[in-house]
Protein backbone atom coordinates (compact mmCIF):
# COMPACT_ATOMS: atom_id res chain seq x y z
CA UNK A 1 0.00 0.00 0.00
CA UNK A 2 1.58 3.42 -0.91
CA UNK A 3 -0.01 6.93 -1.63
CA UNK A 4 1.52 10.18 -1.99
CA UNK A 5 1.56 13.14 0.00
CA UNK A 6 -0.30 15.80 -0.88
CA UNK A 7 0.08 18.62 2.05
CA UNK A 8 2.22 18.91 5.40
CA UNK A 9 1.18 20.97 7.79
CA UNK A 10 3.85 21.07 10.61
CA UNK A 11 8.25 21.67 10.68
CA UNK A 12 10.52 20.83 12.98
CA UNK A 13 9.70 22.23 16.94
CA UNK A 14 5.94 22.57 15.79
CA UNK A 15 4.14 22.38 19.07
CA UNK A 16 0.83 19.71 18.40
CA UNK A 17 -2.23 18.72 20.11
CA UNK A 18 -4.08 15.00 20.38
CA UNK A 19 -5.80 14.76 16.59
CA UNK A 20 -4.10 17.91 15.12
CA UNK A 21 -3.30 17.05 11.03
CA UNK A 22 -0.24 16.14 10.55
CA UNK A 23 0.13 14.82 6.78
CA UNK A 24 -2.39 14.61 4.56
CA UNK A 25 -1.67 11.84 1.86
CA UNK A 26 -3.64 10.85 -1.87
CA UNK A 27 -6.79 9.16 -1.26
CA UNK A 28 -8.85 10.14 -4.54
CA UNK A 29 -8.96 6.02 -5.56
CA UNK A 30 -10.66 5.21 -2.25
CA UNK A 31 -12.66 8.82 -2.22
CA UNK A 32 -14.17 7.47 -5.92
CA UNK A 33 -14.51 3.71 -5.12
CA UNK A 34 -16.92 5.48 -1.73
CA UNK A 35 -18.82 7.50 -4.08
CA UNK A 36 -19.14 4.81 -6.15
CA UNK A 37 -20.60 2.04 -3.18
CA UNK A 38 -22.82 4.91 -1.88
CA UNK A 39 -24.87 5.36 -5.45
CA UNK A 40 -24.80 1.43 -5.33
CA UNK A 41 -26.08 1.30 -1.72
CA UNK A 42 -28.46 4.20 -2.61
CA UNK A 43 -29.64 2.36 -5.78
CA UNK A 44 -29.93 -0.92 -3.33
CA UNK A 45 -32.38 0.77 -1.20
CA UNK A 46 -34.44 1.77 -3.78
CA UNK A 47 -34.82 -1.68 -5.47
CA UNK A 48 -35.91 -2.73 -1.67
CA UNK A 49 -38.21 -0.25 -1.19
CA UNK A 50 -39.87 -0.97 -4.82
CA UNK A 51 -39.95 -4.76 -3.15
CA UNK A 52 -41.37 -3.90 -0.26
CA UNK A 53 -44.05 -1.90 -1.90
CA UNK A 54 -45.41 -5.07 -4.38
CA UNK A 55 -45.16 -7.00 -1.67
CA UNK A 56 -47.66 -5.05 0.86
CA UNK A 57 -49.84 -4.28 -2.73
CA UNK A 58 -49.80 -8.25 -3.31
CA UNK A 59 -50.58 -9.13 0.21
CA UNK A 60 -53.63 -6.60 -0.20
CA UNK A 61 -55.05 -8.44 -3.38
CA UNK A 62 -54.29 -11.78 -1.00
CA UNK A 63 -56.50 -10.74 1.70
CA UNK A 64 -59.38 -9.99 -0.46
CA UNK A 65 -59.35 -12.65 -2.45
CA UNK A 66 -59.36 -14.98 0.33
CA UNK A 67 -62.70 -13.20 1.48
CA UNK A 68 -63.84 -13.44 -1.91
CA UNK A 69 -62.61 -17.51 -1.47
CA UNK A 70 -64.72 -18.07 1.63
CA UNK A 71 -68.10 -16.79 -0.12
CA UNK A 72 -67.15 -19.22 -3.34
CA UNK A 73 -66.92 -15.90 -5.69
CA UNK A 74 -62.80 -16.39 -6.12
CA UNK A 75 -62.01 -20.01 -7.21
CA UNK A 76 -59.26 -21.79 -4.42
CA UNK A 77 -56.67 -21.84 -7.47
CA UNK A 78 -56.32 -18.36 -7.49
CA UNK A 79 -55.40 -17.36 -3.61
CA UNK A 80 -52.94 -20.63 -4.13
CA UNK A 81 -51.53 -18.68 -7.06
CA UNK A 82 -51.69 -15.26 -5.36
CA UNK A 83 -50.24 -17.18 -2.25
CA UNK A 84 -47.52 -18.53 -4.44
CA UNK A 85 -46.59 -15.50 -6.02
CA UNK A 86 -46.62 -13.39 -2.41
CA UNK A 87 -44.16 -15.54 -1.27
CA UNK A 88 -41.47 -14.80 -4.16
CA UNK A 89 -42.03 -11.36 -3.52
CA UNK A 90 -41.30 -11.27 0.49
CA UNK A 91 -38.26 -13.67 -1.04
CA UNK A 92 -37.26 -10.80 -3.56
CA UNK A 93 -37.78 -7.81 -0.66
CA UNK A 94 -35.68 -10.01 1.97
CA UNK A 95 -32.67 -10.46 -0.82
CA UNK A 96 -33.10 -6.71 -1.72
CA UNK A 97 -32.55 -5.81 1.87
CA UNK A 98 -29.74 -7.87 2.59
CA UNK A 99 -28.22 -6.24 -0.73
CA UNK A 100 -28.67 -2.86 0.55
CA UNK A 101 -27.01 -3.96 3.85
CA UNK A 102 -24.26 -5.63 2.53
CA UNK A 103 -23.67 -2.80 0.06
CA UNK A 104 -24.40 0.30 3.10
CA UNK A 105 -21.34 -1.97 4.92
CA UNK A 106 -18.94 -1.89 1.90
CA UNK A 107 -19.58 1.79 1.67
CA UNK A 108 -19.05 1.95 5.38
CA UNK A 109 -15.49 0.49 5.63
CA UNK A 110 -14.37 2.26 2.83
CA UNK A 111 -15.27 5.68 4.56
CA UNK A 112 -13.45 4.46 7.36
CA UNK A 113 -10.16 3.64 5.50
CA UNK A 114 -10.14 7.40 4.49
CA UNK A 115 -8.95 8.08 7.74
CA UNK A 116 -5.71 6.43 6.99
CA UNK A 117 -4.86 9.72 4.75
CA UNK A 118 -5.08 11.90 7.34
CA UNK A 119 -1.79 11.80 9.45
CA UNK A 120 -3.07 13.01 12.99
CA UNK A 121 -1.14 13.50 16.52
CA UNK A 122 -1.85 10.64 18.67
CA UNK A 123 -0.36 12.55 21.65
CA UNK A 124 0.07 16.03 22.39
CA UNK A 125 3.98 16.98 22.09
CA UNK A 126 6.53 18.49 19.64
CA UNK A 127 7.51 17.64 16.53
CA UNK A 128 11.21 16.49 16.24
CA UNK A 129 11.28 15.80 12.59
CA UNK A 130 9.08 15.43 9.27
CA UNK A 131 11.01 12.96 7.11
CA UNK A 132 7.97 12.87 4.64
CA UNK A 133 8.35 16.05 1.93
CA UNK A 134 5.18 16.56 -0.21
CA UNK A 135 4.73 15.14 -3.75
CA UNK A 136 6.89 12.04 -2.15
CA UNK A 137 4.98 8.38 -2.19
CA UNK A 138 5.26 6.61 0.80
CA UNK A 139 4.92 3.07 1.58
CA UNK A 140 3.01 1.06 4.62
CA UNK A 141 5.73 1.37 7.09
CA UNK A 142 7.80 4.64 6.63
CA UNK A 143 7.93 6.95 9.53
CA UNK A 144 6.39 10.16 8.17
CA UNK A 145 6.69 12.58 10.92
CA UNK A 146 8.75 12.08 14.86
CA UNK A 147 6.91 13.61 17.71
CA UNK A 148 7.64 13.30 21.59
CA UNK A 149 6.19 14.10 24.76
CA UNK A 150 8.42 16.14 26.83
CA UNK A 151 6.25 15.29 29.77
CA UNK A 152 6.12 11.62 29.61
CA UNK A 153 9.77 11.23 29.15
CA UNK A 154 12.00 9.33 31.26
CA UNK A 155 15.78 9.88 32.32
CA UNK A 156 17.66 6.73 31.60
CA UNK A 157 20.87 6.11 34.22
CA UNK A 158 23.98 3.82 33.69
CA UNK A 159 24.93 2.99 37.42
CA UNK A 160 28.17 1.34 37.76
CA UNK A 161 27.41 -2.19 39.52
CA UNK A 162 28.98 -1.68 42.52
CA UNK A 163 26.39 0.98 43.51
CA UNK A 164 23.21 -0.49 42.24
CA UNK A 165 22.30 -1.32 46.09
CA UNK A 166 22.64 1.88 46.35
CA UNK A 167 19.51 3.02 44.01
CA UNK A 168 15.81 2.31 45.09
CA UNK A 169 12.83 2.90 43.67
CA UNK A 170 11.10 6.47 44.42
CA UNK A 171 14.70 7.53 46.04
CA UNK A 172 14.29 11.26 44.85
CA UNK A 173 16.44 13.35 42.51
CA UNK A 174 18.08 16.05 41.26
CA UNK A 175 18.46 16.14 37.19
CA UNK A 176 20.55 18.83 35.44
CA UNK A 177 20.57 18.60 31.66
CA UNK A 178 23.88 19.88 29.96
CA UNK A 179 21.65 21.87 27.80
CA UNK A 180 19.57 23.50 30.67
CA UNK A 181 22.38 24.10 32.73
CA UNK A 182 22.29 25.75 36.06
CA UNK A 183 18.48 24.18 36.37
CA UNK A 184 18.25 21.37 39.15
CA UNK A 185 15.05 19.77 38.48
CA UNK A 186 13.13 17.23 41.04
CA UNK A 187 12.72 13.66 40.19
CA UNK A 188 12.16 10.19 41.77
CA UNK A 189 13.57 6.85 40.44
CA UNK A 190 10.75 4.88 38.56
CA UNK A 191 12.25 1.94 38.21
CA UNK A 192 15.34 0.56 40.10
CA UNK A 193 18.28 -1.79 38.22
CA UNK A 194 16.72 -5.34 36.99
CA UNK A 195 19.55 -6.30 35.59
CA UNK A 196 23.32 -5.97 34.54
CA UNK A 197 24.33 -5.08 31.14
CA UNK A 198 28.17 -7.59 31.39
CA UNK A 199 29.69 -5.42 28.68
CA UNK A 200 29.44 -2.27 30.48
CA UNK A 201 29.05 -3.74 34.44
CA UNK A 202 26.35 -1.19 34.56
CA UNK A 203 22.29 -1.53 35.69
CA UNK A 204 19.49 1.13 34.01
CA UNK A 205 17.25 3.56 36.16
CA UNK A 206 15.03 5.27 34.77
CA UNK A 207 14.07 8.64 36.38
CA UNK A 208 10.43 10.43 36.36
CA UNK A 209 10.75 14.20 36.40
CA UNK A 210 8.24 15.75 38.56
CA UNK A 211 8.13 19.06 36.82
CA UNK A 212 9.22 18.56 32.98
CA UNK A 213 9.93 21.55 30.59
CA UNK A 214 8.83 22.06 27.83
CA UNK A 215 12.06 22.06 26.55
CA UNK A 216 13.16 18.68 26.64
CA UNK A 217 14.80 16.73 24.17
CA UNK A 218 15.10 12.84 23.23
CA UNK A 219 18.95 11.64 24.09
CA UNK A 220 19.29 14.58 26.27
CA UNK A 221 22.58 14.20 28.40
CA UNK A 222 22.01 14.72 32.28
CA UNK A 223 23.83 14.24 35.46
CA UNK A 224 21.65 12.99 38.01
CA UNK A 225 22.17 12.74 41.63
CA UNK A 226 20.04 10.43 43.86
CA UNK A 227 19.53 10.95 47.49
CA UNK A 228 18.11 8.51 50.78
CA UNK A 229 15.87 9.66 53.06
CA UNK A 230 18.14 11.47 54.89
CA UNK A 231 18.95 13.70 52.14
CA UNK A 232 22.69 12.19 51.61
CA UNK A 233 23.67 11.69 48.04
CA UNK A 234 23.79 8.03 47.01
CA UNK A 235 24.76 7.90 43.55
CA UNK A 236 25.78 10.46 40.43
CA UNK A 237 25.94 9.65 36.96
CA UNK A 238 25.41 10.77 33.25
Amino acid sequence: VSARVTRVHVAAGDEVRTGDLLIELDGADDERALTAARAHTASARAHGLVARAQVAESRAVLDREQLLAKSGATPRAVVDDLSSKLAVLEASARAADADSSARAADAKLIEQGLDRYQVVAPFDGVVLDVPASEGEVVALGMALAEIADPASMMVELDIPEAKLALITKDARCDVVFDALPGRALAGVVSRAPIRVSRAKATGTAKVRLLEPPAELRPDMAARVRVFSDSSEQKGETK
